[in-house]
Order: C-alpha cells, then sequence, then structure tokens
C-alpha cells in the first residue's frame, strides 16, 4: 500500500534500484544532522554554552557519524546497521542522564536510519537478483 505523496519519506515503497537509493539516502541525512548538531554544540560548549553538557569528547561521536553518513552514501549496510545502532544508543545514554528531550526528533531520526538500512538491503537484493 502506497502512502500518499506528502508523507511517503515515514515508509517509501522500495521497487527498484532508484527507489531503494532514495530510502538509504534518508541515513545520510540523519547521520549529517547528528554530526552536524553535535559539533555546533561542541562549539557552544566550547564557548560556555551547558546546553547538554557537551564537551570535545563528543567530536568523536560526531566522527563517527561522518564516517556511517560515507558508508550510508556508499550503500554499506553495516554502516546503515551501524548508525540505527550508535544513535539508539547513544540517545538512551542521553536520555539516561538527562531524561528524555524531545522525543518527536528521536523518532524522526529513527525512521531515516530504520529507512536507510530498508532501502540498503533491498538495493542489494535487487542488485544481486539482476545478475
Amino acid at each position: 500500500m502506497a502512502l500518499p505523496k506528502n508523507i511517503e519519506w515515514i515508509w517509501p515503497s522500495i521497487v527498484d534500484t532508484t527507489t531503494a537509493q532514495k530510502a538509504s539516502k534518508q541515513g545520510l541525512w540523519a547521520s549529517a544532522w547528528c554530526a552536524g548538531a553535535t559539533i555546533v554544540f561542541v562549539v557552544l560548549a566550547q564557548f560556555g554554552s551547558q546546553m547538554f553538557n557537551f564537551d570535545s569528547s563528543a567530536l568523536l561521536d560526531a566522527f563517527l557519524f561522518i564516517i556511517i553518513g560515507w558508508g550510508i552514501y556508499k550503500m554499506n549496510r553495516i554502516a546503515a546497521v551501524a548508525g540505527l545502532a550508535l544513535y539508539i544508543i547513544e540517545r538512551l545514554y542521553m536520555w539516561s542522564a538527562s531524561g528524555p528531550k524531545n522525543p518527536a526528533i528521536a523518532i524522526f531520526i529513527t525512521l531515516m536510519f530504520i529507512n536507510s538500512i530498508r532501502g540498503i538491503f533491498a538495493y542489494h537484493k535487487i542488485k544481486k537478483a539482476q545478475i
């Protein structure tokens, strides 16, 4: 069942390699968001802001999300699964430390990583069937 076009990003239809690649790119954008937001919060923390207790060690997380994003761009299954796993682990850690904050964004980004996994695995399955 296809969703209306304006909300298909929630659970995109994957029928060929093109739609699989399109769905997988959601993980790339989720990784970019996670890396970018982390870098912004680290920079703010360096200037004295204590919004989320970020310090320079959080740059490792940003670096990991950049690497994961690159892997997703290259249609790597391990990178897609690692992106979801790292995001969930970090989200659980942050919520245990400071309580749940903005679960809507967490759900949104989690869906993006899930769609990336769906897209990448479907892409490889379709490519293998074409051989």
